[in-house]
């Protein structure tokens, strides 16, 4: 499986990207979870750790290549297998 880690520190707006693998092509099903918050100033604690739940989802991903939008300050997972 390829891990990608991605911030995206804009304020306001989503970064839309492809991600491309030269390993191989992309096997399915990619697993995407986000980490965001309407308050970019707010801090995590573990007293509010109910307020940063992870969104989870799955996203199509053949080939070698997928496009993917990135919300504003947000922090994303995706974990795709490769053929």
């Amino acid at each position: 499986s390829l891990v990608i880690n991605v911030v995206n520190r804009h304020k306001k707006k989503a970064v839309t990207t492809d991600i491309k693998s030269n390993s191989g092509d992309f096997a399915g099903t990619a697993s995407v979870t986000t980490i965001n918050s309407n308050n970019i100033k707010a801090s995590y604690t573990y007293a509010k750790r109910k307020d940063y739940v992870p969104e989870p989802k799955n996203v199509k991903a053949r080939g070698n290549k997928f496009t993917y939008s990135f919300p504003a300050h947000s922090f994303t997972q995706i974990i795709v297998k490769l053929k």
